[in-house]
């Protein structure tokens, strides 16, 4: 299928950007790789997105892109645990969160690159990651980001 194939590429050029870099070093390799930062990237990105309405009424398509989902949420992860190994990540950060934000980020980006290119060229869809992945570095993580115990009340 197209879509796995396309998935499959792009795993593959993230493993060989990636390798020799640790943490959120590598992290930013890995994401950039998925952006649609270039045309083949914006192919990549017209790919996955088309996918998504047969998705919607086909239930082995959906089971499918479950699947690639979590094939990326857990490569994003592994990225995610290795820099809070090392350091990088405050510690109240939840890394489920991040991991979730990261794929959106994706998500929202490449279908916003097919639908209105010119409102994400490259600099801008760099600047947005770079932008998240300093909000939860150590020492910088914002409020939705940390893990909290119960939802602040409002008074008035």
């Amino acid at each position: 299928m197209t879509l796995v194939m396309s998935h499959r590429r792009v795993g593959a050029r993230m493993d060989a950007s990636a390798a020799g870099h640790r943490g959120l070093d590598a992290l930013r390799i890995v994401m950039l790789e998925a952006l649609p930062l270039d045309e083949v990237r914006d192919l990549e990105a017209q790919i996955e997105i088309s996918f998504w309405g047969p998705a919607l009424g086909n239930p082995a398509l959906r089971n499918l892109q479950h699947s690639e989902f979590d094939r990326l949420s857990k490569r994003l992860r592994a990225h995610l645990d290795e820099a809070a190994e090392l350091g990088e990540i405050g510690e109240n950060v939840d890394l489920d969160l991040v991991t979730h934000q990261l794929v959106a980020l994706i998500d929202g980006v490449s279908a916003e690159r097919v639908l209105y290119p010119d409102r994400v060229p490259p600099q801008r869809q760099a600047d947005l990651l770079d932008q998240l992945l300093r909000s939860f570095r150590a020492g910088q993580a914002p409020a939705a980001a940390v893990q909290t115990g119960s939802c602040p009340s409002s008074s008035g």
